[in-house]
């Protein structure tokens, strides 16, 4: 089974998704103030069915809560759709999505 681990990047400002120590993903973001704005997720063609956008979007999501520091503003449509289907992080969000 590949080991997968996700880490914070503050430098580059963004969460990277790593499978077996080789960089395979990441959500990258704008910061200010304190607000970071999700603006682009991407995972290597060849991972995108394994799941990983969303496991790291909600490693993501869970770091910013962790942290306390920032709010969330979802810039990049896979992270504004993640969001709309997990009400449970409407609180980390500047603009909570419309629901249905």
């Amino acid at each position: 089974m590949a080991e997968e681990e996700f880490q914070h990047n503050r430098h580059r400002q963004r969460f990277e998704a790593w499978l077996d120590g080789e960089l395979v993903g990441e959500a990258t973001y704008r910061l200010s103030d304190d607000v970071a704005a999700f603006d682009h997720t991407f995972v290597e063609p060849e991972r995108r069915q394994l799941g990983i956008a969303g496991r790291l979007v909600q490693y993501a999501f869970d770091q910013v809560r962790a942290d306390g520091e920032w709010r969330i503003e979802t810039l990049c449509p896979y992270v504004r759709d993640w969001a709309s289907r997990h009400p449970e992080y409407d609180d980390l969000l500047v603009e909570p999505p419309a629901r249905s």
